[in-house]
């Protein structure tokens, strides 16, 4: 699985036709096709379209303990996942939650280990992604 997380300052703008990408992760929409693209470092890859769409699951844990966390994060509008577009946290007390590790994805679900996650954090874990 491919994981793309699209960055602002890769983005090429809209295009009525791909342009020529530089480098991996770069991204364009194309306005003649309403869907999005990125180019994987060999290939252009389309976000939605032939049956695909984007979409977003969450799940919000209050942990009373630290440490690494399992988190799963379920996608119901979807059956399967094609590829993660990000994965955002939103904790209470404000804190950095880390970066994801070991990342599985099974039908329509993300799966994860937070690393090191404070005592007492509320947190709220997005996932974008594609898929069917």
């Amino acid at each position: 699985m491919t994981a793309f997380v699209p960055i602002r300052s890769k983005y090429l703008g809209s295009f009525t036709s791909n342009p020529t990408p530089t480098e991996p992760g770069q991204w364009w929409y194309r306005s003649d096709l309403g869907l999005f693209a990125y180019w994987d470092g060999s290939t252009i890859r389309y976000l939605g379209g032939m049956g695909g769409r984007i979409a977003e699951g969450s799940v919000t844990t209050v942990y009373d303990t630290g440490g690494d966390k399992p988190i799963q994060v379920s996608v119901p509008v979807l059956t399967s996942i094609s590829y993660i577009l990000d994965i955002r946290f939103t904790a209470d007390p404000a804190v950095d939650p880390g970066k994801p590790v070991n990342i599985v994805v099974t039908g329509n679900v993300v799966g994860f280990t937070l690393v090191g996650l404070g005592a007492g954090t509320t947190l709220t874990t997005t996932a974008v992604v594609t898929g069917l």
